[in-house]
This record gives structure tokens, sequence and C-alpha cells, in this order.
């Protein structure tokens, strides 16, 4: 062989073993652009094989869901925990007050719990979050030692809908009715929440004023009592919607309430008629 042909084969070789160090970084790369795409807030191509498993583990754990959760207020934060008994997975959600409104998720597999011998006391079983035992979970999870000052509420998931790649509404419902909405990147684990009042299961309903408009729609939603003056709905598909009694608006767009009762109302707006109600049938 030529003294070309070595310089060449070896090229060839370095370049082959560049590329094919290169490659998975390269993939990050384009990932991360589509990953980013979704509204998730990471920060580099680094984050993406984090990013892939929780939302994996997300997916794998959708139809976890009414299972009953303890929020705990400890003061300077709020979190709650979540353990699927089907995969043993666990979902840990917080906020630090004063952070403003987004929250962050992470999930734990139950395989990296039972490696790391996690005590799980508080995510098994919220009752036994109120037993004061001090090699609990619990204890470690507080900013304070002293559990008199941390309260609780339970709660559970009531809907939950990806509306697009990498994004979930969810509704929980605490033990006295009032309704919260959290919109959530399966990705980057960050959430906001909007409280949406006292809430129940009814139906919505669209007449479009032309077909032009679309179809008559009828859907099971769920419908909030965010004030005496406005009702806040999530359909079927996620869709949200705000309706305003007086003056009278649908997202922000004016209209004319041309029924209201003890069970819903009917608003009248440029697109159709929009109406709600609860302990009803569509």
């Amino acid at each position: 062989m030529s003294q070309n042909s070595i310089w060449q084969v070896t090229a060839a070789g370095i370049l082959t073993t560049i590329v094919a160090t290169a490659a998975p970084k390269i993939a990050n790369v384009w990932e991360y652009k589509a990953i980013k795409d979704t509204g998730a807030n990471i920060k580099s191509p680094d984050e993406v094989p984090l990013a892939k498993k929780q939302n994996e583990i997300s997916n794998r754990n959708f139809d976890c869901i009414g299972v009953p959760q303890r929020y705990v207020d400890a003061g300077n934060m709020k979190y709650t925990a979540l353990l699927c008994p089907d995969t043993g997975d666990i979902l840990v959600q917080y906020k630090l007050i004063g952070q403003g409104a987004k929250g962050h998720s992470h999930w734990i597999e139950a395989n990296e719990r039972r490696s790391l011998n996690k005590d799980i006391s508080l995510f098994s079983a919220p009752a036994n979050a109120s037993t004061g035992s001090t090699g609990s979970s619990f204890t470690r999870l507080s900013p304070s030692s002293n559990e008199s000052l941390l309260s609780y509420q339970d709660f559970k998931t009531i809907f939950q809908k990806v509306v697009s790649q990498g994004n979930i509404v969810r509704i929980t419902q605490k033990a006295d009715g009032t309704c919260s909405r959290q919109m959530i990147n399966s990705y980057s684990g960050d959430f906001t929440s909007v409280a949406t009042g006292q809430c129940s299961f009814g139906y919505c309903t669209l007449l479009p004023k032309s077909n032009l408009l679309g179809k008559i729609v009828n859907d099971r939603c769920i419908i909030g009592r965010t004030g005496q003056n406005i009702r806040d709905s999530t359909w079927s598909s996620g869709k949200v919607m705000k309706v305003v009694l007086n003056p009278a608006s649908v997202d922000g767009k004016p209209g004319r309430l041309i029924e209201k009762n003890s069970k819903g109302g009917t608003i009248s707006v440029d697109s159709g008629n929009i109406g709600w109600c609860w302990d009803c049938k569509a």
C-alpha cells in the first residue's frame, strides 16, 4: 500500500471515530431544539437525556390518576408526592414561596428509589405523614423539623390530558371541593397552577351561528366557579374557557348573557352560543 493510501485510510479512520464520538452530541442538539419547542425550560443539550427520561416516566404513569395525595404547606415550601401503585414510580411536585406561579415536578423511578433505599412513608400513605416519625422522608423534606408548623390538605387528580407534545393539563381537587388547574411540561417538569374555585363535572356546549363556523359540540367538561361572576371550564380536549357573566364575555371576547340559572347559563358571542351546566345532562 502506498504512503498516500495509508494516510487516506488513517484519515478515514480518524474521521469515523470523530463522527461516532460526536454523533450522540449532535443528536442531543437536534433533540434539544425539539424539546425546547415544546416550551420545556432546559438550558443546554446536556439536559436532553434527563428530559427524555422524565417524559418517558410521565407517559408510563399517565393513567395513574385518582390516587389520593397530600398537599403540604411547609412554611416557605409547598410540595406533594404521589406513589403510582402499578409501577412504584413517585411524582414529587414542589413550589417555593416567592418564586412566582411556577413550580417543578420530578419523577423518581422505582428502581432508583430502591437502590437508594429511600424511605417513602410520606408517599405511600398520606395518613402516615402525621405520625411525627423523626426518621421519615416527611421530616427530611420539610424545611423545619418542627412538624407542628406544617399544614396538610388531601387532594386527588380528577382530569388530565395531553394537549400537545410534552404539555399536560391536569385538574386536581381538594377534599373541600376546590380545584386547581396545572399546566405541566413533562420534559422539564415545570408547571403553573391556577385556582379555579369550587368545581364539578358538567356539560359545555358550543352552538355555532353558521355551519361555516363549525358544528354543534356537546362535551362533558369540568366547570369551576372562580368567583360570583366568573366560570372556568376545561373541556375534554383540554381546551380552557373563561366566562364572565357581567359584562358578558368568553375568553375576553364580548358577548350577551341570554340565559342564567342555578345550574348554568348561555352566552352569545360572535362565533355562536356557549352554554354550560352542572348536575345536568347534555
